[in-house]
C-alpha cells in the first residue's frame, strides 16, 4: 500500500511536508480520516487539531517506525488528490511547539475586546482570535498530560 504526501502550507511558509499513512482532521462537516487511495475532494477545516501518522522513513527523525504527530491548524482548506493532501491554513504549528504564554495573552486580549466592544471593534475577528487561543491552550494542555 502506498503512503500519502502531506503538505501543511501557510501564507508564510510550508510548515510540514512528509509522507504519512493516515491523517485525521476536523472538517467543517465533521471529523475526516484519510488513508492512501482516498477519493479526490476539497473541504473546509475547523480551527483544531490535525493528527498524522507519519510513514516510516519519511524524514530523518522517523527512520524506523511510524510516528504520530499532532499539529494545530487555524482553519483553512484541505485538498486531497492522488495520494497528496495539501492543507492551506492561516497558521499552523506542532502542538508541542505551542507557546502557552502567548496563547494566554491572545485569549485575554480577545476576551477584553469582546467585553469592551465599541463601534470600531471587529467582533468576528475577535471571536476568531479567541477560538484560536482557546484551541491552542487545549492542545498544549494535551501535550503536557502525556
Amino acid at each position: 500500500m502506498s503512503d500519502l504526501k502531506l503538505e501543511i502550507i501557510t501564507p508564510e511558509k510550508i510548515v510540514a511536508s512528509f509522507m504519512c499513512t493516515k491523517l485525521i482532521a476536523e472538517g467543517t462537516e465533521g471529523q475526516l480520516i484519510i488513508y492512501p487511495g482516498h477519493t479526490r475532494f476539497i473541504t473546509g477545516l475547523r480551527i483544531g487539531e490535525l493528527i498524522v501518522q507519519a510513514a516510516k522513513g519519511s524524514s530523518d527523525k522517523i527512520k524506523h517506525r511510524e510516528t504520530k504527530m499532532n499539529y494545530f491548524v487555524a482553519g483553512g482548506y484541505l485538498y486531497a488528490q492522488d495520494n497528496v493532501v495539501k492543507i492551506f491554513t492561516p497558521s499552523s504549528e506542532k502542538t508541542a511547539d505551542i507557546d502557552i504564554d502567548r496563547a494566554k495573552v491572545a485569549k485575554e486580549k480577545a476576551e477584553r475586546l469582546l467585553k469592551e466592544k465599541s463601534e470600531t471593534t471587529d467582533l468576528m475577528r475577535a471571536d476568531f482570535a479567541l477560538e484560536r487561543a482557546l484551541k491552542r491552550l487545549i492542545l498544549a494542555g494535551k501535550q503536557t498530560e502525556k
